[in-house]
């Protein structure tokens, strides 16, 4: 005999099954701490969204804590017509990275798989969004999420800033992002893992992995800023692609890696213990990284002080730059040291 519940009732029932998150009374950001159990939010059960306007332009808010707990998954949650299928940070603004999200000191894995928007971010997205993973012990996993633009898994604006530091191993598997291939569209999909107009920083971890990503330009990373330094392991960026639209697949550059910067620039490889791009592809130019400017002031792109770095079977289709490709529109150096 089935019994069947008003929806009002199965909602608060449904809800009574959820996480709970605690409350700051100084700041009511939405706190998940010191939790034993799996912290599940899965199949669209909770969205975490966030519109606000801070006190104080330039200071942070913290909006989404999860610290000291065990295990943390997102699964195979999505949204249609909007910005971030698990989490999103006010995405009507940009120009600054006022709204924390912020995953510290946690004892387990965090994963966030199979996550989907048609817009941007498949897992998480911000306009004014400061994203932070800090000293997390498990395995940080984001793995087949999906969006419709920008950012299979992460997708931010100017002024974000993303910082995985002191964790163990970080790894964004199978990520991607697809467009309709027609000539009407004057715009491509960018960011496989992550895209963004701000900085995206990876710090200390134990290994910092992009394998299988892919979009339709910059396989793996779109960042103006980007920095991966003292890594205790591996760098590992392999079998990323930019696929390039159907009617211009020239415009695919950066199978892995691409660095666009306007108005100052950074991107550094430093002082990591192994550093490898393998088997990355791009239908345009630069196989496994692109790095282009508009003639401003930039710092040089850098490799320094890495014990080992190595690229393999990388390639281009259209021949420029197998390995890296930097157009030459503001003078500055490649500097392998």
């Amino acid at each position: 005999m089935k019994i069947h519940l008003p929806c009002t009732l199965r909602r608060i029932l449904l809800s009574l099954l959820l996480p709970v998150a605690g409350t700051s009374l100084s700041t009511g950001a939405d706190l998940f701490q010191d939790r034993e159990e799996t912290l599940s939010f899965n199949n669209g059960q909770r969205r975490f969204t966030y519109n606000f306007t801070p006190t104080l332009p330039s200071e942070p808010t913290l909006l989404l804590s999860f610290r000291n707990n065990k295990t943390i998954e997102f699964l195979n949650n999505s949204i249609n017509n909007d910005d971030g299928g698990a989490i999103r940070v006010d995405t009507t603004r940009y120009g600054s990275s006022t709204g924390q999200v912020e995953f510290l000191n946690n004892e387990g894995p965090i994963t966030f798989i199979g996550n989907t928007s048609t817009n941007n971010g498949g897992a998480i997205a911000g306009g004014v969004l400061g994203l932070t993973f800090e000293s997390n012990l498990g395995e940080i996993r984001f793995e087949s999420n999906h969006a419709g633009s920008h950012g299979g898994a992460i997708d931010g604006r100017t002024g974000n800033e993303f910082m995985f530091k002191d964790n163990h191993n970080v790894i964004f598997l199978n990520n991607s992002t697809t467009n309709i291939d027609d000539s009407s569209h004057n715009y491509k999909t960018q960011g496989g893992a992550i895209s963004t107009y701000g900085s995206a920083a990876f710090d200390g971890n134990n290994q910092v992995v992009f394998i299988g990503n892919s979009s339709q330009s910059a396989g793996a990373i779109y960042a103006k800023s980007l920095s991966i330094a003292n890594t205790k392991e591996e760098v590992l960026f392999k079998d990323n692609k930019a696929t390039g639209e159907l009617w211009s697949p020239e415009t695919a550059h950066g199978g892995a890696l691409q660095i666009h910067y306007d108005n100052g620039f950074h991107f550094d490889l430093t002082n990591n213990t192994s550093v490898l791009f393998e088997n990355n592809t791009a239908t345009g130019s630069g196989g496994a990284i692109y790095l282009i400017g508009n003639g401003s002031t930039a710092d040089n792109p850098v490799f320094q002080k890495n014990k080992q770095l190595a690229f393999i079977g990388n390639s281009s289709k259209n021949g420029n730059g197998g390995a890296i490709a930097k157009v030459e529109n503001d003078g500055n150096t490649l500097i392998f040291q």
